[in-house]
């Protein structure tokens, strides 16, 4: 029984900074500045849409992203870690990620069909 208990504590983390520190292990205040862009509700997941609509969704939440200052096109000389982060959390934000595949796909299907 004490093994079992001893076992469960090792996975367990009551501080959500302290599990937030050694899963990302760089650019903290990066990926917190973006879990608070992300909790906008233009970030909402949007269905069936018109393509325009999409691609105007799209537009806008990278916008957001772009003009929060997290980072900057410098960050590739001063700090490429830093962009490594932003386009990983971009890239696996179910609400960024959703409209941007959505709309990558349908700019597809529009190329193909055409």
């Amino acid at each position: 029984m004490l093994t079992t208990l001893l076992s469960k504590r090792l996975f367990f983390f009551p501080n959500r900074q302290l599990m937030a520190e050694v899963l990302f292990d760089h650019n903290l205040k990066t990926r917190k500045g973006l879990f608070e862009v992300f909790k906008d509700p233009l970030f909402t997941p949007t269905y069936n849409q018109p393509l325009a609509a999409q691609r105007q969704t799209a537009y806008d939440r990278l916008k957001k992203v772009c003009e929060s200052g997290l980072f900057s096109v410098k960050d590739f000389w001063t700090n490429p870690r830093n962009i490594f982060a932003v386009s990983v959390l971009c890239q696996n934000s179910t609400r960024m990620s959703a409209s941007l595949a959505q709309s990558q796909s349908q700019s597809h299907l529009q190329t193909t069909v055409e």
